[in-house]
């Protein structure tokens, strides 16, 4: 029978559903415990007792070492790169408070232009107000002349209606 190296019997019978149920104390959480302690224990065996070796051909290696050289090639381009990138920085770095500024110059314009305007409403409305002509001003304005006509114009019918044609012999005369 195969021995791990601690001494220990690797070869284990077997235990049937009915056994393990005799054997296993009846408490749910004692249960589990104990189940998974036996689990452990077994994947813990089963690690001891086996090694993993890897072979990786010779051309898996020569395809990692064209990577890594197309890897550096890449950082090379990288590092021209960020020259171009720094100074597009510094560019916008610079551009951008010109920029606030004057968007905060054509704010303040604003504002003063609506204030003036404000201040010329008020006064307007003030000599308005205290104006003492007691003259209202009012504008006539002439409207057409409308009248009503129940013809229809040059796309009329000159012949009587389908309905006065239907019910003639209806009509009280």
């Amino acid at each position: 029978m195969p021995r791990n190296p601690s001494g220990k019997s690797l070869g284990a019978r077997a235990l049937s559903e009915a056994e393990l149920d005799n054997t296993l104390p009846q408490d749910e959480e004692e249960k589990d415990s104990q189940i998974e302690s036996l689990l452990v224990d077994r994947i813990a065996r089963f690690f001891q007792s086996h090694t993993l070796q890897f072979k990786v051909p010779d051309s898996s290696i020569a395809e990692v070492r064209k990577s890594l050289d197309e890897a550096r090639g890449k950082k090379k381009k990288l590092k021209m790169l960020l020259p171009l990138l720094l100074l597009l920085k510094l560019k916008a770095a610079a551009i951008i408070p010109l920029a606030l500024g004057g968007l905060a110059l054509l704010a303040f314009k604003a504002l003063i232009v609506s204030k003036i305007a404000l201040v010329l409403a008020a006064v307007v409305a003030l000599q308005k107000l205290f104006n003492k002509n007691n003259h209202s001003s009012y504008e006539v304005v002439a409207h057409p002349v409308h009248h009503e006509e129940h013809d229809h114009g040059h796309y009329g019918r000159s012949f009587p209606s389908a309905q006065d044609l239907a019910y003639r012999g209806q009509k009280p005369e």
